[in-house]
């Protein structure tokens, strides 16, 4: 799995410029959470989700716990970008595939 660092240099960027990448996905992340709808033209949409309270149950004991509400980036890919991971996972497959004897 490619880190940051990896992502930025393959995308051009030197590895000093690497804070400024970090700096766009910390950007990204602040406005979404504040409530802001992100759209990335040609990769996909950045949305904030809102889940609210709840009540569950403790597996072991069939206690109840209260889970308090939650907020999380919720991300919708563009049409485009869902063609180019099919293709990957595609080609992904065939690479890893075995030949049967």
């Amino acid at each position: 799995m490619a880190g940051l660092t990896e992502v930025a240099v393959k995308a051009g960027f030197e590895k000093g410029q690497v804070s400024d990448v970090q700096d766009v996905f910390t950007a990204l992340h602040d406005l979404v959470m504040s409530g802001e709808k992100v759209i990335v033209k040609g990769f996909g949409t950045f949305t904030r989700d809102d889940t609210p309270a709840r009540t569950a149950r403790n597996p072991s004991n069939g206690e109840p716990v209260a889970v308090p509400p939650k907020q999380k980036m919720k991300f919708k890919p563009a049409p485009g970008t869902i063609v180019v991971v099919e293709e990957a996972k595609k080609t992904s497959k065939k690479k890893t595939k075995k030949k049967k004897k």
